[in-house]
Protein backbone atom coordinates (compact mmCIF):
# COMPACT_ATOMS: atom_id res chain seq x y z
CA UNK A 1 0.00 0.00 0.00
CA UNK A 2 1.44 3.74 -0.99
CA UNK A 3 1.49 5.68 1.94
CA UNK A 4 2.56 8.92 2.70
CA UNK A 5 6.15 9.48 4.08
CA UNK A 6 6.74 12.07 7.09
CA UNK A 7 10.79 12.98 6.79
CA UNK A 8 11.17 14.78 9.62
CA UNK A 9 10.79 11.34 11.37
CA UNK A 10 14.62 10.50 11.48
CA UNK A 11 14.32 6.25 11.00
CA UNK A 12 12.06 7.35 7.86
CA UNK A 13 14.48 10.06 6.54
CA UNK A 14 17.68 7.35 6.74
CA UNK A 15 15.95 4.89 4.92
CA UNK A 16 14.83 6.97 1.78
CA UNK A 17 18.36 8.22 2.04
CA UNK A 18 19.88 5.07 2.12
CA UNK A 19 17.93 3.82 -0.43
CA UNK A 20 18.14 6.42 -3.07
CA UNK A 21 22.21 6.16 -2.86
CA UNK A 22 21.64 2.01 -3.21
CA UNK A 23 19.87 3.07 -6.12
CA UNK A 24 21.35 5.95 -7.11
CA UNK A 25 24.69 3.56 -7.29
CA UNK A 26 23.73 0.89 -9.44
CA UNK A 27 22.50 3.43 -12.16
CA UNK A 28 25.96 4.85 -11.13
CA UNK A 29 27.80 1.46 -12.05
CA UNK A 30 25.47 1.05 -14.73
CA UNK A 31 26.74 4.13 -17.20
CA UNK A 32 30.27 4.32 -15.50
CA UNK A 33 29.27 7.61 -14.25
CA UNK A 34 30.04 8.22 -10.55
CA UNK A 35 29.20 12.02 -10.47
CA UNK A 36 24.63 11.76 -10.04
CA UNK A 37 23.95 14.46 -7.73
CA UNK A 38 21.46 11.98 -5.68
CA UNK A 39 23.94 9.67 -5.22
CA UNK A 40 25.85 12.20 -2.82
CA UNK A 41 23.04 14.03 -1.36
CA UNK A 42 23.32 14.08 2.46
CA UNK A 43 20.21 13.94 5.20
CA UNK A 44 20.13 17.33 5.61
CA UNK A 45 19.76 18.20 1.38
CA UNK A 46 17.54 15.35 1.54
CA UNK A 47 15.17 17.13 4.12
CA UNK A 48 15.42 20.70 3.01
CA UNK A 49 13.89 19.69 -0.58
CA UNK A 50 10.43 20.79 -0.42
CA UNK A 51 8.79 17.78 -2.31
CA UNK A 52 5.75 15.10 -1.11
CA UNK A 53 6.94 11.69 -0.40
CA UNK A 54 4.84 8.76 -0.49
CA UNK A 55 5.94 5.29 -0.27
CA UNK A 56 6.07 0.99 -0.02
CA UNK A 57 6.85 -0.44 3.18
CA UNK A 58 8.02 -4.16 3.68
CA UNK A 59 8.75 -5.44 6.99
CA UNK A 60 7.93 -1.92 8.29
CA UNK A 61 11.40 -0.51 6.02
CA UNK A 62 10.84 1.84 3.07
CA UNK A 63 11.20 -0.08 -0.24
CA UNK A 64 10.19 2.17 -2.70
CA UNK A 65 9.56 5.85 -2.90
CA UNK A 66 8.01 8.76 -5.18
CA UNK A 67 8.50 12.88 -4.34
CA UNK A 68 6.60 14.83 -6.03
CA UNK A 69 5.81 18.38 -6.75
CA UNK A 70 2.70 20.23 -6.89
CA UNK A 71 -0.54 19.27 -5.72
CA UNK A 72 -4.13 18.62 -7.15
CA UNK A 73 -5.32 16.63 -10.00
CA UNK A 74 -1.37 16.94 -11.65
CA UNK A 75 2.18 16.96 -10.57
CA UNK A 76 5.52 16.38 -11.20
CA UNK A 77 7.79 13.81 -10.34
CA UNK A 78 10.98 14.84 -8.62
CA UNK A 79 12.39 11.75 -8.70
CA UNK A 80 11.23 7.65 -8.42
CA UNK A 81 13.08 4.97 -6.47
CA UNK A 82 13.30 1.07 -5.75
CA UNK A 83 15.48 -0.48 -3.32
CA UNK A 84 17.61 -2.94 -5.48
CA UNK A 85 16.92 -5.81 -3.62
CA UNK A 86 13.15 -5.29 -4.00
CA UNK A 87 13.15 -5.04 -8.24
CA UNK A 88 11.07 -6.75 -10.47
CA UNK A 89 7.97 -6.58 -8.24
CA UNK A 90 5.89 -3.76 -10.05
CA UNK A 91 6.94 -1.08 -7.87
CA UNK A 92 8.42 1.59 -10.01
CA UNK A 93 6.55 0.36 -13.27
CA UNK A 94 4.96 3.16 -15.11
CA UNK A 95 2.12 0.46 -15.83
CA UNK A 96 -0.77 3.02 -16.19
CA UNK A 97 1.22 4.86 -19.13
CA UNK A 98 2.15 1.48 -20.41
CA UNK A 99 -0.95 0.07 -20.82
CA UNK A 100 -2.84 2.94 -22.03
CA UNK A 101 -1.77 1.64 -25.76
CA UNK A 102 -4.00 -1.67 -25.29
CA UNK A 103 -7.16 0.55 -24.62
CA UNK A 104 -7.58 1.71 -28.11
CA UNK A 105 -5.88 -1.24 -30.32
CA UNK A 106 -7.05 0.14 -33.55
CA UNK A 107 -6.60 3.48 -32.84
CA UNK A 108 -2.93 3.05 -32.57
CA UNK A 109 -2.73 0.70 -35.61
CA UNK A 110 -4.37 3.32 -37.52
CA UNK A 111 -2.52 6.08 -36.75
CA UNK A 112 1.20 4.84 -35.78
CA UNK A 113 3.20 4.45 -38.92
CA UNK A 114 5.75 1.59 -39.77
CA UNK A 115 9.03 1.76 -40.46
CA UNK A 116 11.45 2.45 -43.11
CA UNK A 117 12.40 -0.12 -45.73
CA UNK A 118 15.84 0.99 -45.74
CA UNK A 119 16.16 0.09 -41.69
CA UNK A 120 14.89 -3.78 -42.66
CA UNK A 121 17.37 -3.98 -45.50
CA UNK A 122 20.04 -3.09 -42.87
CA UNK A 123 19.10 -5.73 -41.03
CA UNK A 124 19.18 -8.02 -43.89
CA UNK A 125 22.83 -6.47 -44.69
CA UNK A 126 23.99 -6.60 -41.18
CA UNK A 127 21.83 -8.66 -39.04
CA UNK A 128 21.37 -12.04 -41.50
CA UNK A 129 17.83 -11.11 -40.99
CA UNK A 130 16.01 -13.64 -43.71
CA UNK A 131 14.68 -17.18 -44.26
CA UNK A 132 15.86 -19.39 -41.24
CA UNK A 133 16.87 -16.20 -39.19
CA UNK A 134 15.14 -16.78 -35.61
CA UNK A 135 13.67 -13.35 -34.30
CA UNK A 136 12.83 -12.97 -30.66
CA UNK A 137 10.56 -9.05 -30.85
CA UNK A 138 9.79 -7.54 -27.78
CA UNK A 139 6.68 -4.53 -27.42
CA UNK A 140 5.50 -5.76 -31.04
CA UNK A 141 1.77 -3.93 -30.54
CA UNK A 142 0.06 -4.42 -33.07
CA UNK A 143 2.52 -5.93 -35.33
CA UNK A 144 4.12 -2.77 -37.47
CA UNK A 145 7.78 -4.21 -37.18
CA UNK A 146 6.69 -7.86 -37.18
CA UNK A 147 4.65 -8.09 -40.73
CA UNK A 148 8.47 -6.90 -42.36
CA UNK A 149 9.90 -9.43 -40.40
CA UNK A 150 7.96 -12.13 -41.22
CA UNK A 151 7.77 -10.66 -44.85
CA UNK A 152 11.40 -10.76 -45.04
CA UNK A 153 11.50 -14.52 -44.18
CA UNK A 154 12.24 -15.09 -40.24
CA UNK A 155 10.51 -16.77 -37.75
CA UNK A 156 9.36 -14.87 -34.62
CA UNK A 157 8.91 -14.85 -30.92
CA UNK A 158 6.83 -11.72 -29.96
CA UNK A 159 6.42 -10.91 -26.01
CA UNK A 160 3.23 -8.58 -25.84
CA UNK A 161 1.98 -7.25 -22.45
CA UNK A 162 -0.77 -6.29 -23.96
CA UNK A 163 -4.36 -8.57 -23.66
CA UNK A 164 -5.87 -6.70 -26.98
CA UNK A 165 -2.76 -5.85 -28.82
CA UNK A 166 -1.64 -9.77 -28.73
CA UNK A 167 -5.34 -10.91 -29.67
CA UNK A 168 -4.75 -8.35 -32.93
CA UNK A 169 -1.62 -9.44 -33.50
CA UNK A 170 -2.63 -13.16 -33.33
CA UNK A 171 -5.18 -12.03 -35.67
CA UNK A 172 -2.51 -10.86 -37.88
CA UNK A 173 0.18 -13.62 -37.83
CA UNK A 174 -2.72 -16.42 -38.98
CA UNK A 175 -0.67 -19.05 -40.68
CA UNK A 176 3.03 -17.41 -40.30
CA UNK A 177 5.68 -18.45 -38.35
CA UNK A 178 5.09 -16.88 -35.30
CA UNK A 179 4.11 -16.96 -31.66
CA UNK A 180 2.74 -14.29 -29.60
CA UNK A 181 3.43 -14.42 -25.73
CA UNK A 182 1.36 -12.45 -23.52
CA UNK A 183 3.64 -11.10 -21.09
CA UNK A 184 6.14 -8.35 -19.88
CA UNK A 185 9.77 -8.80 -21.27
CA UNK A 186 10.87 -8.79 -17.67
CA UNK A 187 8.57 -11.81 -16.50
CA UNK A 188 7.77 -13.65 -20.04
CA UNK A 189 8.56 -17.64 -20.06
CA UNK A 190 10.83 -17.92 -23.58
CA UNK A 191 13.24 -20.46 -24.57
CA UNK A 192 15.54 -21.05 -27.13
CA UNK A 193 18.28 -19.13 -28.70
CA UNK A 194 18.20 -16.51 -30.99
CA UNK A 195 19.75 -15.28 -34.18
CA UNK A 196 18.70 -11.29 -33.64
CA UNK A 197 16.38 -10.01 -30.85
CA UNK A 198 14.80 -6.99 -31.63
CA UNK A 199 12.57 -3.94 -30.31
CA UNK A 200 10.63 -1.33 -32.32
CA UNK A 201 9.96 2.07 -30.32
CA UNK A 202 9.25 -0.21 -27.28
CA UNK A 203 12.70 -0.67 -25.14
CA UNK A 204 11.84 2.00 -23.45
CA UNK A 205 9.53 0.54 -21.57
CA UNK A 206 11.51 -2.22 -20.43
CA UNK A 207 14.08 -2.13 -17.23
CA UNK A 208 17.18 -2.08 -19.00
CA UNK A 209 18.96 -3.83 -16.00
CA UNK A 210 16.79 -6.90 -16.58
CA UNK A 211 16.40 -6.62 -20.36
CA UNK A 212 19.86 -6.67 -21.29
CA UNK A 213 20.78 -9.55 -19.03
CA UNK A 214 17.46 -11.46 -19.98
CA UNK A 215 18.65 -10.85 -23.41
CA UNK A 216 22.31 -12.04 -23.10
CA UNK A 217 20.70 -15.30 -22.36
CA UNK A 218 18.24 -15.51 -25.24
CA UNK A 219 20.81 -14.14 -28.12
CA UNK A 220 23.04 -16.61 -29.46
CA UNK A 221 26.94 -15.63 -29.04
CA UNK A 222 27.69 -12.90 -32.14
CA UNK A 223 23.98 -12.91 -32.31
CA UNK A 224 22.33 -9.59 -32.70
CA UNK A 225 20.54 -6.82 -31.18
CA UNK A 226 18.74 -3.89 -33.02
CA UNK A 227 16.90 -1.57 -30.77
CA UNK A 228 14.87 1.15 -32.53
CA UNK A 229 12.54 4.06 -32.30
CA UNK A 230 10.66 6.48 -34.64
CA UNK A 231 10.92 9.74 -33.32
CA UNK A 232 7.47 12.15 -34.05
CA UNK A 233 9.61 15.68 -33.77
CA UNK A 234 9.36 16.82 -36.92
CA UNK A 235 12.64 18.08 -38.06
CA UNK A 236 11.28 19.51 -41.54
CA UNK A 237 10.50 22.68 -42.37
CA UNK A 238 7.45 22.54 -40.77
CA UNK A 239 8.40 22.02 -37.25
CA UNK A 240 9.24 25.72 -36.49
CA UNK A 241 5.49 26.71 -37.00
CA UNK A 242 4.13 24.34 -36.38
CA UNK A 243 5.86 23.88 -32.36
CA UNK A 244 4.92 26.84 -31.74
CA UNK A 245 1.06 26.62 -32.02
CA UNK A 246 1.37 23.64 -30.26
CA UNK A 247 3.58 24.79 -27.19
CA UNK A 248 0.25 26.36 -25.59
CA UNK A 249 -1.43 23.39 -25.56
CA UNK A 250 1.11 21.75 -23.76
CA UNK A 251 1.60 23.56 -21.60
CA UNK A 252 -2.37 23.99 -20.66
CA UNK A 253 -2.46 20.50 -20.56
CA UNK A 254 0.99 19.87 -18.59
CA UNK A 255 3.00 17.75 -21.59
CA UNK A 256 5.33 20.06 -22.53
CA UNK A 257 7.88 17.39 -21.08
CA UNK A 258 7.56 15.55 -24.72
CA UNK A 259 8.45 19.25 -26.48
CA UNK A 260 11.47 19.97 -23.87
CA UNK A 261 13.35 16.79 -22.66
CA UNK A 262 15.77 15.50 -24.88
CA UNK A 263 14.49 12.80 -27.02
CA UNK A 264 15.09 9.04 -25.21
CA UNK A 265 16.47 7.43 -28.93
CA UNK A 266 18.60 10.45 -29.41
CA UNK A 267 20.93 10.18 -26.34
CA UNK A 268 23.36 7.96 -28.04
CA UNK A 269 25.61 8.15 -25.15
CA UNK A 270 22.96 6.45 -22.51
CA UNK A 271 21.74 3.73 -24.68
CA UNK A 272 24.76 2.61 -25.62
CA UNK A 273 25.62 2.50 -22.29
CA UNK A 274 22.55 0.78 -21.15
CA UNK A 275 23.32 -2.05 -24.11
CA UNK A 276 26.46 -2.20 -23.50
CA UNK A 277 26.14 -3.00 -19.48
CA UNK A 278 27.38 -5.90 -18.57
CA UNK A 279 29.68 -6.54 -21.27
CA UNK A 280 27.57 -8.70 -22.96
CA UNK A 281 26.49 -6.76 -26.24
CA UNK A 282 28.65 -4.38 -28.07
CA UNK A 283 27.30 -1.54 -30.08
CA UNK A 284 28.92 -1.38 -33.69
CA UNK A 285 26.43 1.20 -35.68
CA UNK A 286 23.58 3.77 -34.68
CA UNK A 287 21.89 5.03 -37.54
CA UNK A 288 19.34 7.46 -38.39
CA UNK A 289 16.68 7.38 -41.11
CA UNK A 290 14.45 10.09 -42.29
CA UNK A 291 11.07 9.82 -43.83
CA UNK A 292 8.28 12.10 -44.53
CA UNK A 293 4.45 11.71 -43.17
CA UNK A 294 0.99 13.59 -44.50
CA UNK A 295 -0.81 14.31 -42.00
CA UNK A 296 -4.53 16.14 -42.08
CA UNK A 297 -6.29 17.32 -38.96
CA UNK A 298 -7.97 13.81 -38.35
CA UNK A 299 -4.44 11.55 -38.93
CA UNK A 300 -2.32 13.79 -36.83
CA UNK A 301 -5.28 14.20 -33.91
CA UNK A 302 -4.48 10.46 -33.98
CA UNK A 303 -1.56 10.20 -33.79
CA UNK A 304 -1.25 12.57 -30.83
CA UNK A 305 -3.93 9.76 -29.30
CA UNK A 306 -1.44 7.20 -29.29
CA UNK A 307 0.87 8.71 -27.64
CA UNK A 308 0.50 7.61 -23.60
CA UNK A 309 1.17 11.26 -22.10
CA UNK A 310 -1.29 12.59 -24.03
CA UNK A 311 -3.69 9.69 -24.17
CA UNK A 312 -3.83 9.02 -20.34
CA UNK A 313 -5.61 12.86 -19.87
CA UNK A 314 -8.55 12.89 -17.92
CA UNK A 315 -11.68 14.51 -19.78
CA UNK A 316 -12.43 15.87 -21.11
CA UNK A 317 -8.70 17.62 -21.59
CA UNK A 318 -7.77 14.50 -23.31
CA UNK A 319 -10.63 15.25 -26.14
CA UNK A 320 -9.98 19.26 -26.00
CA UNK A 321 -6.54 18.94 -26.21
CA UNK A 322 -6.40 16.41 -29.02
CA UNK A 323 -9.04 18.66 -30.73
CA UNK A 324 -6.89 21.85 -30.69
CA UNK A 325 -4.05 19.78 -31.88
CA UNK A 326 -6.43 18.79 -35.22
CA UNK A 327 -7.59 22.49 -35.88
CA UNK A 328 -3.61 23.57 -35.76
CA UNK A 329 -3.97 21.64 -39.14
CA UNK A 330 -6.87 22.92 -40.35
CA UNK A 331 -6.77 26.75 -38.89
CA UNK A 332 -3.06 27.07 -40.09
CA UNK A 333 -2.01 24.88 -42.90
CA UNK A 334 -4.83 24.56 -45.26
CA UNK A 335 -6.19 21.01 -43.75
CA UNK A 336 -2.85 19.30 -44.71
CA UNK A 337 0.94 19.75 -42.81
CA UNK A 338 3.85 17.86 -43.96
CA UNK A 339 6.05 16.57 -41.61
CA UNK A 340 9.36 14.83 -41.62
CA UNK A 341 10.03 12.27 -39.12
CA UNK A 342 13.55 9.86 -38.10
CA UNK A 343 13.84 6.60 -36.90
CA UNK A 344 17.09 6.06 -34.37
CA UNK A 345 18.35 2.57 -34.91
CA UNK A 346 21.11 0.26 -32.33
CA UNK A 347 22.84 -2.27 -33.82
CA UNK A 348 24.89 -4.14 -31.32
CA UNK A 349 27.16 -7.83 -31.61
CA UNK A 350 26.54 -10.19 -28.42
CA UNK A 351 29.84 -10.81 -27.41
Amino acid sequence: MIESLDLTQPATADQVLGMQHAAYRMQADLIGFDGIPLLHETLEQLIAEPLDWRGIRDGGRVVAAIAIVGAGGRCDVDRLMVDPQHQRRGYGRHDHLKASFDRDVAGYETARPGYPDELFDMLVQSCALGPRCRVLEIGPGPGQATMELLGRGASVVAVEPGADMVARLRERVTGRPCQVIQADFEDATVTGSFDLAVAATSFHWVDPAVGISRLAALVAPAGWLALWWNVFRDVGPNDAAFAERLRPISQRFETAERMDSIIYAQDEPQRRAEIEAGGHFAVERIETFEWPMRHDGASLRGLFASFSDWSTLPEPDRSMALDDIAAIVDDHFGGVIDRRYITVLYIARRR
